[in-house]
């Protein structure tokens, strides 16, 4: 898949790059991580949620930087579609799968969620903040 192809699929459209945007959602994933952390030891369904959520963040961020935003209901996907183009697939194949297994820890059952899977989602979270803190970082 390419940018092109998400623009003409109505994934993504283009948007001006703003720092005030992209530096918002880095705020928001550096909010969560902490909020997950925080949670951890009483609730790990929502901690992987909250962890899932700064991942999403961290990838709009991302976007913005590179002038983009998700547009379709799918932002979900269409953010993890276009980190797909720019990030290592086995990263990308994780956050995705948490992304589906978010979907069923909020929607369906409760308790759905092990220690060590809390865990590995604030860990995959932290990660994808790391990389895109780097690859959106001001240049002066």
């Amino acid at each position: 898949m390419t940018i092109e192809e998400l623009e003409r699929e109505g994934q993504i459209r283009k948007i001006p790059v703003d720092q005030r945007n992209i530096e918002r959602s880095l705020e928001i994933a550096r909010r969560d991580i902490e909020s997950a952390k925080f949670i951890l030891a009483n609730n790990n369904d929502w901690t992987y949620c909250i962890a899932y959520n700064a991942m999403q963040q961290s990838l709009r961020a991302f976007m913005f930087s590179r002038g983009y935003r998700p547009s379709s209901e799918s932002h979900h996907v269409a953010a993890i579609r276009f980190a797909a183009l720019f990030f290592e697939e086995g990263l990308v194949n994780k956050i995705d799968k948490i992304r589906r297994k978010r979907s069923t820890s909020t929607y369906d059952r409760t308790g759905t969620i092990s220690d060590r899977e809390a865990e590995s989602a604030i860990a995959t979270a932290e990660r994808v903040l790391r990389m895109v803190e780097e690859k959106t970082r001001p240049t002066v």
